[in-house]
């Protein structure tokens, strides 16, 4: 499935504030990825929603779109489907029958820009607080 990472600019910066005041930039890391889990979710839930063509995840039921959700883990976001839609992968992949309709790399792919705008904001604002 999708991968999306985000590189942060200012890295002097962040790495001073690091040294200075580790407990604020752990904080502040992991609300910019809780933030971040939270909006690309919404944003692979609009594109299942609002797909075209081939790309269009099945939107029958809803029960797809319903489950997804994001889950946290230390400095990671996983957007995943939950146990009650674990057809979500062979949507995604495809199958021999099927062709793939990648919606998760459809929207990391598109919304990497927006995220890592994201999560900088949220590290700026620290910065800016330890007038770094």
């Amino acid at each position: 499935m999708a991968r999306l990472s985000i590189t942060m600019s200012n890295e002097k910066r962040i790495m001073k504030a690091w040294k200075a005041a580790p407990k604020e930039m752990g904080k502040a890391v992991a609300q910019a990825i809780q933030r971040a889990g939270v909006y690309v979710t919404g944003q692979v839930k609009e594109y299942i929603r609002s797909g075209t063509d081939m790309w269009k995840a099945p939107l029958d039921t809803g029960r797809l779109m319903g489950g997804i959700h994001p889950v946290f883990d230390g400095e990671k976001a996983y957007i995943k489907p939950s146990t009650v839609t674990p057809y979500a992968e062979f949507v995604h992949e495809g199958t021999a029958r099927m062709q793939a309709r990648p919606f998760f790399d459809i929207a990391s792919r598109r919304e990497a820009d927006n995220v890592g705008k994201m999560a900088m904001q949220v590290i700026e604002k620290v910065l800016k607080q330890l007038s770094i």
